[in-house]
């Protein structure tokens, strides 16, 4: 099976712009190295104290909105990085209920959100985080009903997750529901 996916990762990194390739290397090179070694002393990037949740709302705003544009030759804009910032608060939002649930399960070195500063405060973080991404659909040209009703619903529904969430949530909690947000946001987009 693996043997499997290296053919298919090399036949469509072939169907790739070299440009998407340039971009997409550096969120390659921080998936790779939150879970591989750095060095001796530094076990991988998910153990850098507080690094996690950035680093996990870096990469999939990366790969989410700047390499699918350079690889469609968009150019950037105001409203391309305006998207990208909602982006990368939101999954910064929507990571805190995972925190929550290993908030007594992760090693006290990873210095988690919910560890530092605690679950009632972390949650004070994300529903912040929240209502800047919401407030940020107001920046893109041209405003339309349709993405603003989008961009609450998806605030909503990720300020419910995250409020509701506990250390000793249920197995599908986070691990189901919390990651189900964006295939409600792709409903929402399609269905409105």
């Amino acid at each position: 099976m693996n043997s499997l996916s290296i053919i298919f990762l090399v036949y469509f990194a072939f169907q790739i712009k070299i440009q998407a390739l340039v971009i997409l290397f550096p969120f390659v090179l921080a998936s790779i190295f939150y879970v591989v070694p750095l060095t001796l002393n530094i076990k991988n990037l998910r153990s850098i104290a507080s690094l996690k949740l950035f680093l996990i709302a870096f990469t999939c705003a990366g790969v989410t909105v700047l390499f699918p544009l350079i690889q469609h030759g968009i150019q950037f804009s105001f409203d391309v990085w305006i998207l990208f910032i909602q982006r990368f608060i939101l999954i910064v939002a929507i990571t805190i209920p995972f925190d929550i649930r290993d908030v007594h399960i992760d090693s006290p070195e990873l210095r988690t959100l919910p560890q530092t500063i605690g679950v009632k405060k972390s949650k004070i973080i994300g529903s912040i985080s929240l209502l800047i991404f919401f407030i940020l659909g107001f920046l893109l040209v041209p405003i339309d009903k349709t993405s603003i009703l989008v961009t609450f619903s998806i605030s909503l529904i990720s300020f419910l997750f995250l409020i509701f969430s506990t250390s000793n949530q249920g197995k599908y909690y986070s691990s189901f529901w919390v990651e189900s947000i964006p295939i409600f946001w792709i409903i929402l987009v399609l269905i409105l």
